[in-house]
């Protein structure tokens, strides 16, 4: 049974108690050109997705939710925010201009993204503007992974495969307890008879993507002794939920979703 919670605001906030580990690299925001601070004490991060709002909003603007509450964000002053995908509803120069004046500037935020098929609407103009799509850093005692669902029809292949596998093993360092990713696509729901009328309207693997026989495999393989939290942003307009979390079967391994 899928276990819905009472939590409607548009963001997850993280809280989390740190232990002495360094920030594996300096990871600044391409949209803000805010960096990640190292800290010695707890730390929030938010979590959130579909900044365009509704697919009607043709302003090309960011959601008014999100605009309203930009100072809420940032009076929170968490370590940092990122969206779950679809931040534009399209990319052309003047959705940058909008979003560089409306939301970039004033968010005092280093802000990340997992980007959605809207964001990659205009060819390769994201990757060109903002670099890669798929990334992963430490901070402290937590490892987060970022990932490109769009790619090879939500399949996690080749080079991002390559790259999955080094960030899991990453992950049996002793020093990291807790293991985030985030995606667009909750691509961990396809071909799973639990969440079909749940995600029916939501985008959907072409063909079998590649999750259960490739990637839980290799959370399973971390999750005996670390928590594990897979956090997507894309969900169909005729959800029941506008978040939710369900614990698999596999010990310490969680599914979260917010749009």
């Amino acid at each position: 049974m899928i276990k819905k919670s009472n939590y409607t605001n548009f963001a997850i906030i993280i809280l989390l108690q740190i232990i002495s580990f360094k920030l594996s690299a300096q990871i600044v925001s391409p949209f803000n050109k805010l960096e990640i601070k190292d800290t010695t004490s707890s730390y929030t991060f938010i979590v959130s997705g579909h900044f365009h709002g509704a697919s009607t909003n043709a302003s090309k603007f960011p959601a008014a939710s999100l605009q309203a509450n930009i100072d809420t964000l940032n009076s929170l002053k968490p370590s940092f925010l990122i969206c779950l995908g679809d931040m534009f509803l399209d990319m052309n120069e003047t959705y940058l201009e909008h979003y560089q004046k409306s939301l970039f500037n004033k968010l005092h935020i280093p802000l990340l993204n997992a980007v959605g098929n809207h964001d990659l609407a205009n060819g390769n103009m994201y990757e060109k503007v903002f670099g890669k799509t798929y990334f992963s850093f430490t901070l402290h005692s937590e490892l987060f992974i970022v990932l490109n669902t769009e790619m090879n029809d939500g399949s996690i292949k080749d080079e991002q495969l390559k790259f999955f596998k080094s960030a899991v093993n990453t992950a049996k360092d002793n020093n990291i307890k807790n293991v985030f990713v985030f995606s667009h696509r909750p691509v961990w729901t396809e071909n799973n008879e639990k969440y079909s009328k749940l995600f029916a309207d939501n985008t959907h693997s072409t063909f079998e993507n590649n999750f259960s026989k490739e990637i839980i495999p290799l959370l399973k393989s971390i999750s005996k002794d670390k928590n594990v939290y897979w956090m997507s942003g894309s969900m169909g307009g005729m959800a029941p939920v506008s978040f939710f979390y369900d614990k698999d079967k596999a010990p310490n391994i969680t599914f979260m979703q917010s749009a």
